[in-house]
């Protein structure tokens, strides 16, 4: 696998995001929809946080349809990083959940 996702020494070895409802309730995915996209997010980045080019590649997958990286790369770098230039999977479903389900 590409390191596109790297370590991070802020997190516990075992990373594990809030549970289904809670992330449920903190977007606008289902608690099904959030586990399997946690289990999506946890192949391409198996230390639970995501970079910049990885976000990229996620983010293309949820729209399939032209080129998705430059507004990818708006959308990743409009977002706070709590943790030195990656998303959480917390960060990355709120922000998908923004973008694919907010309102206008």
């Amino acid at each position: 696998m590409e390191e596109e996702c790297e370590e991070s020494t802020s997190l516990p070895v075992r990373y594990r995001p809030e549970s289904p409802a809670a992330l449920a309730r903190a977007s606008r995915f289902t608690p099904h929809e959030s586990k399997l996209m946690y289990r999506g997010f946890k192949q391409e980045c198996p230390t639970g946080m995501v970079d910049e080019e990885s976000f990229k590649n996620i983010f293309s997958q949820f729209f399939p349809l032209g080129d998705a990286s430059q507004y990818a790369h708006f959308m990743f770098n409009a977002v706070k990083h709590k943790h030195g230039g990656k998303l959480s999977f917390e960060e990355f479903l709120d922000t998908l959940s923004r973008v694919a389900r907010g309102s206008v």
